[in-house]
């Protein structure tokens, strides 16, 4: 049940803008959905489970927006339920319940959302056996960026860890919405936002041309193309080879990056910088957008023996990076804090 009081009425971030205009010219495409799912071997108490989606939900402001359409201008509100659980499907009796559970998902990406109906995303627990359970996460890009659901997913491991010790989990680490808006209000208003596009604009001034295996699409797919792979397992830890150094506390002058990029250093074998914004979009699981053109090329600065643990998978690493999309749409690592894997 959702609370019906009145909510205030907020603007869309400017990345949720471009989402709107793009689902609004092709209401009927379903990719503009992200999901993810996380498969569990060992005993599971799926009751603590789904107390701790249930509480990283409530948590979650954008999960809980609603969008409408005033005099052309769209506008967004935080309509918090009085209550909510995850679903749980059970697909024991299946003859093979993984595979019912992966069609399960690929349906329920299959169909497009309505994005001025109740509900964007959903939380599913799939029992597959007595030790063997799917989590699958699926919200609209209008809600969460892939950083933002990777936040999410932190809290809910954070928050079943505690449940599962008898402990109470500390308090939501989340900045609210309002906040964030606030924000890229100030870096339109104050000149920054001006200041940045005349830096990158001269950085990336030389920078190549996008490649790719086509031309430039004609309409946005509607759906993704995906190929599963398994990493090898990481060797033994005395027989590793050295790591390489790390990257400078401090470039040089000429490659430091405008005053509104919060990093400490540049990423290794390339000189761009890796950035998501200001402090409240760092801690806020909403679809935002980096300040600076995140296009990074892994190359000899890293050491090409270490692969992303993560969903990147096929890059150099470092401890302490997180995977990300660029602003080419190219899978990399950038090194960013976040409180879970991507």
């Amino acid at each position: 049940m959702t609370n019906t009081g009145r909510a205030r009425r907020l603007p869309l971030t400017a990345a949720q803008s471009g989402l709107w205009y793009a689902q609004q010219m092709d209401p009927g495409n379903p990719v503009y959905a992200i999901a993810e799912y996380l498969e569990l071997d060992g005993p599971l108490d799926v009751a603590i489970l789904g107390a701790a989606l249930r509480q990283a939900v409530l948590e979650t402001e954008s999960l809980h927006l609603r969008f409408g359409e005033e005099d052309g201008e769209p506008w967004q509100e935080v309509r918090r339920p009085e209550d909510w659980w995850p679903t749980v499907v059970d697909l024991t009796s299946e003859p093979d319940p993984a595979e019912a559970a992966r069609r399960w998902m690929r349906d329920d990406l299959a169909r497009a959302q309505d994005v001025l109906g109740e509900t964007l995303f959903a939380e599913v627990i799939f029992r597959l056996g007595a030790e063997h359970h799917f989590v699958y996460q699926r919200v609209h890009h209008l809600l969460l960026d892939g950083y933002g659901a990777m936040l999410v997913l932190g809290r809910v491991t954070e928050i079943h860890d505690a449940l599962a010790a008898g402990t109470e989990p500390g308090p939501s680490p989340f900045g609210s919405l309002s906040r964030l808006l606030e924000e890229e209000a100030d870096y339109r208003e104050d000149g920054t936002e001006e200041a940045d596009h005349r830096f990158w604009s001269e950085r990336m001034a030389d920078a190549p041309d996008a490649v790719g295996l086509a031309g430039a699409p004609v309409r946005m797919p509607t759906s993704l193309y995906r190929v599963t792979d398994d990493l090898p397992a990481r060797p033994p830890r005395g027989s590793r080879p050295p790591r390489a150094p790390s990257a400078p506390a401090c470039p040089p002058r000429s490659s430091r990056p405008p005053p509104s990029t919060s990093t400490a250093s540049p990423a290794p074998g390339t000189s761009s910088w890796a950035c998501r914004s200001p402090p409240a979009a760092r801690r806020t699981p909403v679809r935002s957008r980096p300040r600076s053109p995140t296009s990074f090329r892994c190359g000899s600065g890293s050491d090409p023996t270490s692969r992303c643990p993560h969903s990147c998978g096929r890059w150099p690493w470092r401890r302490g990076w997180r995977c990300g999309t660029s602003a080419t749409g190219a899978r990399t690592c950038v090194a960013v804090r976040t409180s879970a894997a991507a």
